[in-house]
């Protein structure tokens, strides 16, 4: 709501409680336009392994092959808990039984849509409605989550029970929590458990503690209330009938699964951990400075509001306790010694609210409000001026340039310009008419002192630019990188024949619809006695392996991006007989 004098950087609630309920018809409405949004690519070829080997897990669920684990081709078991395969598996039997990219990832899809309108009812309750809606599409504009909404991971349905939980357990901290509501978050934190583990229940609390901490109230007091301890009931009932017969199931295998999943990702190499993804404690947060461009530049702004108390007071609770979350995934992931990009999905959600707020509920505020609009300027000028430079860079076509780059960054930047704008297309046409009308928008807004039309034309400025990324780009990357294609064409080369090869591929034995071994095992050769193909990039030709080049045939090759040159098929010129083992 709009004060007087029109401004809502001034004053923009709508009482004390700053109550405003999302219709059911609003909030159908956000679901299937964040749906919409979000399956933008989801028909892309997978690329690389972890995709691939997610969804031969699922096509193990859905063959009823192993339900309680699930195996992929090669025989290992699922590394996370199974419920988001169980999902997928279930769709994928109900739609005609063979997984494909669509069904590996629609679970993703409506997840990351369950999300979005739990940011938009969740903030139209606490706050406001314009706010709600402006938060849900700085949700959408951010890269680090909508380019996961169409990944076959489980990460974006752990974050569906983790953040709606930890919407529930606002109420429930700041009201009388009826029993209803303590058994729905105690579900919804159990289901989480089963799908990326105690994480799941870990970061909630951790950041319930952070928000108790900053609201200056005594954490120990809270704990001798009954709710949480029947919370935390509820979650490890729903989740230990699926622990206890898996770790009887398969002795000691999964329990160091788990090890190394939760506690051995946490702890340093020195401690007992594995050391896989080790990175500097800054990398979590530059990865979400990151993923949020250009929403990125509202940061300072956020900082100076909250350092300053530029925020209203009747907001000041809930966006605290959305900061709380934010500040609980920072900590805890920084802390921890792996450290992955999906690492800053948690904290999402709950960033892209208290940007909106930054929109609605500043008090007056000179200085937060001249870094908000500085900040929503220099987006706008930076976009038309890329603009303009792309259109200058692609008349000249400096190849002398694109030479030095990245081979990835090169690809997609000759793709960008070959396909999309050095045609003309419609694409580019409609692309320069949007980010003209969203600078517009926002430079409208900052000469009339109108935050909200700011804020739209920066979320729609923030979406247009993902959607470039999900809906043309990407697709059309995994379409040069994926080995879909070329298992089609072994498929029909190799007319069943036995195929191997040197280093595990996932992503190969997926499309191929069946194991491909490793014909190095061990540091020696294995035994072939029948006609066989060995698939393999140029770079895996090394160690062991280099003994194979000799007694190989080309067959095909295929022209596909990647570090370790291009992909071929060979045939073996003889059975091969196993090599001596040789000293690791």
């Amino acid at each position: 709501m709009l004060a007087p004098n029109g401004r809502t950087g001034c004053f923009s609630t709508v009482g004390p409680r700053l109550s405003n309920r999302t219709p059911l018809s609003a909030a159908l409405m956000a679901f299937a336009i964040a749906a919409v949004i979000l399956a933008q690519g989801i028909t892309a070829p997978f690329v690389k392994d972890a995709e691939p080997q997610a969804a031969s897990w699922i096509q193990d669920v859905a063959r009823c092959h192993h339900i309680l684990i699930p195996r992929d081709y090669y025989g290992e078991l699922a590394r996370k808990p199974p419920l988001f395969y169980w999902m997928a598996g279930a769709i994928t039997a109900a739609s005609g039984g063979r997984v494909d990219e669509v069904r590996a990832r629609i679970v993703s899809v409506f997840a990351g849509a369950a999300i979005a309108v739990a940011v938009l009812m969740w903030t139209s309750a606490f706050l406001a409605s314009t706010t709600g809606w402006l938060a849900f599409l700085f949700l959408l504009g951010s890269f680090a989550f909508t380019s996961r909404g169409t990944l076959a991971l489980e990460d974006m349905l752990l974050v569906a029970f983790m953040f709606g939980a930890w919407c529930l357990l606002y109420r429930t901290l700041e009201e009388h929590a009826p029993s209803r509501r303590i058994i729905l978050l105690g579900v919804m934190l159990g289901l989480g458990i089963l799908t990326k583990g105690p994480i799941a229940i870990v970061l909630p609390a951790f950041g319930a503690m952070l928000y108790l901490l900053m609201t200056r109230r005594s954490i120990i007091e809270q704990m001798h209330q009954w709710w949480p301890w029947m919370v935390l009931a509820i979650a490890v009932a729903i989740a230990l009938p699926w622990y206890v017969p898996a770790l009887l199931s398969n002795g000691g295998e999964l329990a160091r699964i788990m090890f190394q999943e939760n506690a051995g990702h946490f702890l340093p190499a020195s401690a007992g951990g594995t050391g896989e993804a080790a990175r500097p404690f800054y990398y979590i947060a530059m990865k979400m400075i990151g993923g949020i461009t250009p929403l990125n530049f509202l940061l300072p702004a956020l900082v100076v509001a909250f350092v300053r108390g530029d925020l209203i007071l009747e907001a000041r609770k809930p966006l605290m306790f959305q900061l709380s979350f934010l500040l609980a995934m920072l900590i805890f992931f920084s802390v921890a010694s792996a450290k992955r990009d999906d690492y800053v999905l948690p904290g999402i959600p709950s960033l892209a609210i208290l940007f909106a707020a930054l929109f609605t509920f500043l008090k007056e505020a000179p200085i937060t409000e001249r870094l908000r609009d500085l900040a929503a300027i220099a987006i706008a000028a930076i976009a038309i001026i890329g603009l303009a430079t792309a259109s200058t860079w692609i008349s000249i076509r400096p190849s002398a340039l694109l030479a030095k780059i990245n081979p990835i960054d090169r690809a997609q930047a000759e793709l960008l310009v070959n396909y999309y704008i050095g045609a003309l297309s419609l694409i580019l046409i409609v692309v320069a008419f949007a980010l003209i009308g969203c600078a517009a928008l926002i430079f409208s807004g900052v000469r009339y002192r109108h935050p909200a039309r700011i804020a739209a034309g920066l979320g729609a400025l923030s979406l247009l630019g993902v959607l470039i990324f999900t809906a043309v780009l990407r697709p059309e990357m995994s379409r040069e990188r994926t080995l879909k294609y070329a298992a089609t064409d072994i498929n029909r080369v190799v007319a069943g024949a036995p195929i191997y090869v040197i280093n595990e591929n996932q992503e190969l034995s997926f499309y191929l619809g069946r194991q491909a071994p490793q014909i190095v095992a061990h540091n020696a050769i294995r035994t072939v006695d029948q006609p066989a193909y060995v698939f393999a990039y140029e770079g895996d030709f090394r160690g062991p392996a280099a003994s194979l080049k000799d007694r190989l045939k080309l067959v095909q090759q295929w022209d596909r991006l990647g570090k370790a040159g291009p992909p071929a098929l060979y045939q073996l010129q003889s059975s091969l007989k196993p090599d001596p083992p040789q000293d690791k």
